[in-house]
This record gives structure tokens, sequence and C-alpha cells, in this order.
């Protein structure tokens, strides 16, 4: 008698972080995401931007058995700044395990992956109302 079990669940890859920087701020990278890879964090410091950026980086978590990748990329227009982002995360190996007898037994292994692709856009804003400069003492 063979028995099967199976298990679903994913999580938002872009929750660990989305390039080296912010991964290395401990996220707390949002007030300052003034590169490709703030499509994931703050898509409006994407307005900062005034020269085509790009950004890649690829990295393996969890002790090697997760690879990470991620790609970024942003152009600048007349009419406001256009993102590009994609994030791949993926494992490999996982192993198939039925009961057969009453005892486990591997059957094969299967990979999965997870990836996410962001379109994003941004354009500065004027300030909202006047600005004094006088001096008011």
């Amino acid at each position: 008698m063979a028995h099967t079990a199976q298990a679903a669940y994913t999580e938002d890859i872009t929750r660990t972080g989305v390039g080296a920087r912010a991964m290395a701020m401990g996220k707390a990278y949002s007030a300052i995401s003034d590169e490709p890879f703030g499509i994931f964090t703050n898509a409006a410091g994407l307005s900062r931007i005034d020269r085509v950026q790009v950004g890649t980086m690829q990295t393996s978590l969890m002790g090697g058995e997760v690879n990470y990748l991620s790609f970024g990329l942003v152009q600048p227009s007349q009419w406001g700044n256009i993102g590009l982002g994609y994030v791949n995360s993926s494992v490999g190996g996982i192993p198939v395990v039925t009961m057969s007898a009453g005892r486990p037994v591997q059957s094969g292994t299967f990979n999965a992956s997870d990836s996410v692709l962001a379109l994003s856009y941004a354009a500065p804003v004027a300030p909202f109302g006047p600005i004094a400069s006088e001096d008011l003492s």
C-alpha cells in the first residue's frame, strides 16, 4: 500500500530583499531607493534617477540550497522614468518520498521556482503650495 502527501506553499520572494544594497542594509532601504532595485521597495525613488541604470545580483541562500537572482533596469525619459525588474528564487533536488510497506522510499526529485516581474513608472512632482524663501524674523 502506497501513500502520498503533498504540501504547497509560496512566499513573496521579494521579502528577502532585492539587490545587494537593500539586503546589506537589512531591508532598511525604502527611503533611499534611488537605484533599479527600488522598483521593489519604493518605486517613487526612481524619479530621482537621471541616467540609464542597470543592476543585477545573484547569490545562494540557506547554505547554497536556494538560488536567488535579481535584475533591475531604469530608463529615464522626458515624461518620467520607467523601471523593469525581475526576481527569481529556485531550489533543486527536492526529494519525492512515498510510503511503501510502511517505510518512506525516495522515488525521485523535483525542482521548484518562483519569479516576480515588475514594471514601474515614476515622475517628479512639483511641490504643493508656495515655498517660503524670505526671512520671517
